[in-house]
């Protein structure tokens, strides 16, 4: 049961973080917004012209994106392995932006809880034990 509470608590923070980025830093919103593009972009091209549906489309481009790759479907024309080389080179760098924001967005609130932490600790002169600051 801590688990899933863990889970969920850590699910909350990420959103929060995210939600927070979004209203905060435009280099996010700008990230966010280049790979809602090359997804949309993506998706149509394989759909015209590999005949894939959306749905599929969508699939291949996020495999791709994050370098997973189940090798599931591949672009069969030499127009279509031309576009998933660009797709690949420009959506990994933008992945890789978006990934480098939240990491340290969340190692910053991290911080920032454990320092208000410590400064409640201080000022109740309360000990408490290191790896309840660990869960916090």
């Amino acid at each position: 049961m801590f688990g899933l509470v863990y889970l969920i608590k850590r699910i909350a923070d990420l959103l929060y973080i995210i939600v927070h980025l979004w209203k905060q830093d435009e280099e996010f919103r700008t990230l966010i917004i280049l790979m809602l593009a090359i997804l949309g972009t993506g998706s149509i091209f394989y759909s015209i012209v590999e005949g894939w549906s959306i749905i599929d489309s969508i699939y291949f481009c996020v495999m791709t994106i994050a370098t997973v790759g189940y090798g599931d479907f591949s672009p069969s024309t030499a127009l279509s392995k031309i576009f998933t080389i660009t797709l690949a080179l420009s959506g990994i760098g933008v992945f890789v932006g978006i990934v480098t924001k939240l990491a340290q967005a969340l190692a910053q609130n991290g911080t920032e809880k454990r320092n208000k932490l410590k400064l409640k600790i201080d000022n109740s002169g309360n000990k408490i034990e290191s790896n309840e600051i660990d869960n916090m």
